[in-house]
């Protein structure tokens, strides 16, 4: 990932925070989660390999793992109907995607 990402990153986590604190509408939610899970994307990738790099059966790489499948299973999900389900969901998104940016949004591709 690159470092000109992050500052987009981190606005569409800004936006989404914001956005779960007041009564957005539909639309509003959608296009903010459609944002986030683009950005869940463009980490994941760098997640997998450092999880790849642990120890396949170690405690770590079983909490890594399961991290990484649920964020997995969040990002594929649809939004609820309901608008505070809807808000719970981008706040779940929003959370997924700040723990990416944060051990993973560095441009050299180090975890962080």
């Amino acid at each position: 990932m690159t470092t000109a990402l992050a500052p987009a990153i981190r606005a569409a986590i800004d936006e989404a925070a914001a956005l779960t604190r007041v009564r957005p509408s539909p639309t509003e939610l959608a296009e903010v989660a459609d944002r986030l899970r683009a950005h869940i994307d463009a980490l994941l990738p760098a997640a997998e390999e450092d999880a790849g790099r642990l120890w396949r059966g170690g405690v770590d790489w079983i909490s890594r793992r399961g991290h990484l499948d649920r964020i997995r299973d969040r990002r594929h999900s649809d939004l609820a109907v309901g608008p505070r389900a809807a808000r719970l969901a981008v706040a779940d998104l929003r959370r997924d995607c700040e723990w990416l940016l944060e051990r993973y949004g560095r441009a050299d591709g180090e975890a962080g």
